[in-house]
């Protein structure tokens, strides 16, 4: 709303180029502060997938070599 009108005001006032430029400034920081967000959001659940894939792994290698000794008689 408020874009608009600095638009609508730069376009009646002969300054569209500077209203253009800081309706860009404004999206761009829009942008930025999404993007921040997100990766806040993100960075978390990512290591906790990694966690779990790397557990499961883990647990794929060692639970067949487990299984054997455990099965070997000495």
């Amino acid at each position: 709303m408020a874009r608009r009108r600095m638009l609508r005001v730069g376009e009646n006032t002969g300054g569209l180029e500077t209203a253009l430029q800081n309706v860009s400034y404004f999206y761009t920081r829009d942008v930025r502060e999404s993007i921040q967000r997100l990766q806040t959001i993100i960075q978390p659940a990512m290591t906790l997938v990694l966690g779990a894939l790397l557990g499961w792994v883990a647990l794929s290698v060692i639970g067949p070599i487990y299984d054997l000794i455990t099965k070997i008689k000495f």
